[in-house]
Protein backbone atom coordinates (compact mmCIF):
# COMPACT_ATOMS: atom_id res chain seq x y z
CA UNK A 1 0.00 0.00 0.00
CA UNK A 2 2.54 2.88 1.17
CA UNK A 3 5.42 2.00 -1.62
CA UNK A 4 3.24 1.69 -4.68
CA UNK A 5 1.33 4.82 -3.34
CA UNK A 6 3.89 6.51 -1.84
CA UNK A 7 3.52 10.05 -2.94
CA UNK A 8 -0.29 10.17 -2.79
CA UNK A 9 0.20 8.80 0.51
CA UNK A 10 2.33 11.33 1.86
CA UNK A 11 0.15 14.08 0.40
CA UNK A 12 -2.65 12.73 1.99
CA UNK A 13 -1.01 12.69 5.25
CA UNK A 14 -0.26 16.23 5.12
CA UNK A 15 -3.46 16.73 4.24
CA UNK A 16 -4.67 15.16 7.25
CA UNK A 17 -1.65 16.77 9.46
CA UNK A 18 -2.96 20.84 8.01
CA UNK A 19 -6.64 20.01 8.31
CA UNK A 20 -6.09 18.44 12.27
CA UNK A 21 -4.30 21.09 13.31
CA UNK A 22 -6.87 24.01 11.84
CA UNK A 23 -9.55 22.18 13.44
CA UNK A 24 -7.70 22.38 16.91
CA UNK A 25 -6.57 25.89 16.19
CA UNK A 26 -9.92 27.44 16.02
CA UNK A 27 -9.98 27.05 19.35
CA UNK A 28 -7.28 30.03 19.70
CA UNK A 29 -8.69 32.02 17.46
CA UNK A 30 -11.62 31.77 19.87
CA UNK A 31 -9.41 33.01 22.65
CA UNK A 32 -8.27 36.05 20.42
CA UNK A 33 -12.10 36.86 19.59
CA UNK A 34 -13.25 36.80 22.57
CA UNK A 35 -9.86 38.79 24.36
CA UNK A 36 -11.13 41.19 21.13
CA UNK A 37 -14.44 41.74 21.81
CA UNK A 38 -13.99 41.92 25.23
CA UNK A 39 -11.42 45.33 24.70
CA UNK A 40 -14.04 46.53 22.13
CA UNK A 41 -16.77 46.45 24.87
CA UNK A 42 -14.26 48.51 27.22
CA UNK A 43 -12.71 50.98 24.21
CA UNK A 44 -15.14 51.14 21.71
CA UNK A 45 -15.41 49.21 18.21
CA UNK A 46 -13.41 51.12 16.30
CA UNK A 47 -9.97 50.48 18.90
CA UNK A 48 -10.65 46.65 17.69
CA UNK A 49 -12.00 47.37 14.37
CA UNK A 50 -8.71 46.01 12.10
CA UNK A 51 -7.85 43.36 14.76
CA UNK A 52 -11.32 42.03 14.31
CA UNK A 53 -10.99 41.51 10.87
CA UNK A 54 -7.86 40.63 10.70
CA UNK A 55 -8.86 37.65 12.84
CA UNK A 56 -11.72 36.74 11.19
CA UNK A 57 -9.85 36.74 7.75
CA UNK A 58 -6.97 34.31 9.19
CA UNK A 59 -10.05 31.99 10.98
CA UNK A 60 -11.87 32.13 7.30
CA UNK A 61 -8.68 30.89 5.68
CA UNK A 62 -7.88 28.18 8.29
CA UNK A 63 -11.28 26.72 8.09
CA UNK A 64 -11.04 26.88 4.06
CA UNK A 65 -7.58 25.16 4.20
CA UNK A 66 -8.83 22.78 6.71
CA UNK A 67 -12.22 22.15 4.23
CA UNK A 68 -9.62 21.95 0.87
CA UNK A 69 -7.47 19.50 2.80
CA UNK A 70 -10.95 17.29 3.64
CA UNK A 71 -11.75 17.19 0.09
CA UNK A 72 -8.51 16.00 -1.51
CA UNK A 73 -7.50 13.77 1.29
CA UNK A 74 -10.93 11.86 0.96
CA UNK A 75 -10.29 12.11 -3.10
CA UNK A 76 -6.99 10.73 -2.66
CA UNK A 77 -8.00 8.05 -0.01
CA UNK A 78 -10.74 6.74 -2.13
CA UNK A 79 -8.50 6.61 -5.00
CA UNK A 80 -5.53 4.67 -3.18
CA UNK A 81 -7.81 2.28 -1.80
CA UNK A 82 -9.72 1.20 -4.56
CA UNK A 83 -6.77 0.45 -6.37
CA UNK A 84 -5.18 -1.47 -3.45
CA UNK A 85 -8.34 -3.46 -3.06
CA UNK A 86 -7.89 -4.45 -7.10
CA UNK A 87 -4.51 -5.84 -6.19
CA UNK A 88 -5.73 -7.50 -2.84
CA UNK A 89 -8.64 -9.04 -5.22
CA UNK A 90 -6.47 -9.98 -8.09
CA UNK A 91 -4.08 -12.01 -5.78
CA UNK A 92 -6.75 -13.36 -4.39
CA UNK A 93 -8.60 -14.76 -7.64
CA UNK A 94 -5.31 -15.85 -8.60
CA UNK A 95 -4.58 -17.70 -5.62
CA UNK A 96 -8.55 -19.73 -6.12
CA UNK A 97 -7.38 -20.71 -9.44
CA UNK A 98 -4.96 -22.43 -8.61
CA UNK A 99 -6.31 -24.04 -5.54
CA UNK A 100 -6.62 -28.14 -6.12
CA UNK A 101 -10.88 -28.98 -6.89
CA UNK A 102 -10.45 -30.84 -3.40
CA UNK A 103 -10.98 -27.43 -1.41
CA UNK A 104 -14.06 -26.42 -2.91
CA UNK A 105 -15.44 -29.60 -2.13
CA UNK A 106 -14.79 -29.59 1.29
CA UNK A 107 -15.64 -25.85 2.04
CA UNK A 108 -19.25 -24.22 1.57
CA UNK A 109 -19.09 -21.38 -1.95
CA UNK A 110 -20.64 -19.37 0.88
CA UNK A 111 -18.05 -19.76 3.05
CA UNK A 112 -15.60 -19.20 0.58
CA UNK A 113 -17.43 -16.16 -1.02
CA UNK A 114 -18.47 -14.86 2.44
CA UNK A 115 -14.93 -14.73 4.15
CA UNK A 116 -13.59 -12.99 0.95
CA UNK A 117 -15.71 -10.45 0.93
CA UNK A 118 -15.86 -9.25 4.72
CA UNK A 119 -12.34 -9.96 4.32
CA UNK A 120 -11.82 -7.05 1.72
CA UNK A 121 -14.13 -5.18 3.46
CA UNK A 122 -12.23 -4.92 6.43
CA UNK A 123 -9.21 -4.40 5.05
CA UNK A 124 -11.15 -1.34 2.96
CA UNK A 125 -12.07 0.20 6.26
CA UNK A 126 -8.84 0.04 7.50
CA UNK A 127 -7.23 1.45 4.84
CA UNK A 128 -9.70 4.32 3.84
CA UNK A 129 -11.06 5.41 7.60
CA UNK A 130 -9.09 3.92 10.18
CA UNK A 131 -5.61 4.35 9.67
CA UNK A 132 -6.54 8.19 8.39
CA UNK A 133 -8.63 8.74 11.60
CA UNK A 134 -6.31 7.12 13.98
CA UNK A 135 -3.21 10.04 12.47
CA UNK A 136 -5.67 12.81 12.97
CA UNK A 137 -6.22 12.08 16.21
CA UNK A 138 -3.20 11.23 17.29
CA UNK A 139 -2.31 14.75 15.75
CA UNK A 140 -5.22 16.48 17.47
CA UNK A 141 -3.93 15.24 20.57
CA UNK A 142 -0.38 16.13 19.90
CA UNK A 143 -1.64 19.58 19.03
CA UNK A 144 -4.16 20.23 22.20
CA UNK A 145 -1.56 18.96 24.58
CA UNK A 146 0.92 21.53 23.22
CA UNK A 147 -1.74 24.48 23.47
CA UNK A 148 -2.56 23.28 26.66
CA UNK A 149 1.15 23.07 28.10
CA UNK A 150 1.88 26.26 26.82
CA UNK A 151 -1.51 27.91 28.40
CA UNK A 152 -0.65 26.77 31.53
CA UNK A 153 0.92 23.66 32.84
CA UNK A 154 -0.51 23.62 36.48
CA UNK A 155 -4.49 23.68 34.48
CA UNK A 156 -2.87 21.07 32.21
CA UNK A 157 -2.05 19.14 35.50
CA UNK A 158 -5.35 19.40 37.01
CA UNK A 159 -7.17 18.50 33.90
CA UNK A 160 -4.88 15.00 33.53
CA UNK A 161 -5.76 14.39 37.54
CA UNK A 162 -9.57 14.62 36.82
CA UNK A 163 -9.67 12.53 33.58
CA UNK A 164 -7.74 9.53 36.10
CA UNK A 165 -9.96 10.16 38.44
CA UNK A 166 -12.54 9.89 36.44
CA UNK A 167 -11.32 6.79 34.66
CA UNK A 168 -10.67 4.99 38.40
CA UNK A 169 -14.27 5.99 39.27
CA UNK A 170 -15.81 4.50 35.94
CA UNK A 171 -14.09 1.38 36.43
CA UNK A 172 -14.95 1.08 39.79
CA UNK A 173 -18.79 1.57 38.91
CA UNK A 174 -18.81 -0.64 35.73
CA UNK A 175 -17.07 -3.19 37.77
CA UNK A 176 -19.54 -3.39 40.43
CA UNK A 177 -22.94 -3.06 37.77
CA UNK A 178 -21.31 -5.89 35.54
CA UNK A 179 -22.08 -8.22 38.76
CA UNK A 180 -25.75 -7.04 39.07
CA UNK A 181 -26.15 -7.16 34.94
CA UNK A 182 -25.22 -10.83 35.06
CA UNK A 183 -27.32 -11.42 37.66
CA UNK A 184 -30.06 -9.99 35.90
CA UNK A 185 -29.43 -11.81 32.77
CA UNK A 186 -29.01 -15.34 34.75
CA UNK A 187 -32.63 -14.57 36.53
CA UNK A 188 -34.08 -13.83 32.88
CA UNK A 189 -32.65 -16.72 31.71
CA UNK A 190 -33.94 -18.89 34.83
CA UNK A 191 -37.74 -17.70 33.78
Amino acid sequence: LFSQNKGLMILSFVCLTVSAIAGVASSVFLKELVGQIDLGLEYGLNAVLTSLITIFVVMGSVYLSSIICNFVQSRIMATVTQKFLHQIRTGVFNKMQSLPIRYFDTHKTGDIMSSYTNDTDAIRQLVSQSIPHLYSALISVTTLLVIMFTTSIWLSLVIFLGVALMSVITKVIGGNSAKFFIRQQNSLGQE
